[in-house]
């Protein structure tokens, strides 16, 4: 878990409730990772391990902070050619379709604001590679917090 500096102070229960939630998604990813050693890479895993709350915003946010680098690689892959970045806005859709599974199946809808940064993009530039933030889980918020 990230630690901002700047930020005030945060109540006991809710250090605790991070700390558990860290600790779940941790088992979680590792189990996940330890059963897809073998498999090819293309391949998607799910598990079925049940998730607190506070362990599905965590992934939620993780998610998020996915997605806005495979946008900006999205951007930054424009002088490239279009291969790199249909590539890259399919890697931001797959993370944004994992945010919406998160959100439905377990009511985290934003993430974890002080673990996120704007997207360093204006509407412009995301029109330029042809997304349009509605088409995005809570996409206005990927712009600024």
């Amino acid at each position: 878990m990230e630690h901002v500096h700047h930020a005030a102070a945060m109540p006991v229960e809710k250090r605790l409730e991070r700390g558990r939630a860290a600790e779940q998604v941790q088992a979680m990813v590792l189990a996940v990772v330890e059963d897809a050693s073998g498999a090819k890479d293309e391949e998607r895993r799910e598990s079925g391990l049940p998730l607190s709350r506070a362990a599905a915003k965590y992934l939620l946010t993780a998610a998020d902070r996915q997605r806005r680098v495979a946008l900006k690689e999205a951007c930054g892959a424009m002088s490239r050619g279009l291969t790199e970045v249909t590539f890259a806005l399919s890697a931001a859709r797959e993370w944004d379709d994992i945010m919406r599974a998160l959100s439905a199946q377990f009511g985290v809808v934003h993430p974890f604001a002080e673990m996120v940064d704007p997207l360093p993009l204006g509407e412009h530039e995301m029109q330029a590679i042809g997304v349009q933030l509605q088409s995005f889980h809570n996409g206005e918020d990927l712009l600024a917090l």
